[in-house]
């Protein structure tokens, strides 16, 4: 997403922390480094599970969470909060152009889900980002993002 126009830049003038996928095990330790840099400056992340946005309607069977979503949930040990959403419905992926005569609503709808505390194992932790993004709105075809992030409890 570095690399799109206009929002690009933002996302790196704003800290956004790019992955290099053709760098492998150096493109995690990497990331792994920033996150905690940004885990320390108290600035959230946020990540698409499955290494990019999805199109409505595919499920993890055919497109599985990456393991980056669980390398930065172990190495950052935060809460990590799923948002579910239907921008894929009227953004799709690899597309420019936008389709907002598809739904009624012409607007994306996003739900908040239940946060997920650090220190689970990586299955317990996929079985249980799994559950809870299954069990979001049905609205047939829900794209994910991850957030991860440090609350302050105060």
């Amino acid at each position: 997403m570095i690399f799109l126009p206009v929002i690009g830049l933002y996302f790196l003038r704003s800290g956004a922390i790019p992955i290099t996928r053709d760098q492998g095990i150096n493109a995690l330790k990497k990331m792994g480094r920033n996150a905690k840099r940004a885990v320390k400056e108290k600035r959230s992340m946020m990540i698409f599970p499955q290494g990019t946005r999805v199109s409505p309607g595919v499920s993890t069977k055919e497109k599985p969470y990456l393991p980056g979503v669980f390398f930065l949930y172990s190495q950052t040990k935060v809460s990590v909060v799923p948002v579910a959403h239907n921008a894929g419905l009227l953004w799709p992926k690899n597309s420019f152009i936008k389709y907002p005569n598809r739904l009624r609503s012409k607007s994306v709808t996003i739900q908040i889900l239940s946060e997920i505390q650090p220190g689970l194992s990586k299955q317990d932790f996929l079985t249980k980002l799994e559950n809870i993004i299954s069990n979001s709105f049905g609205f047939g075809g829900t794209n994910v993002s991850i957030i991860f992030t440090k609350f302050d409890k105060q």
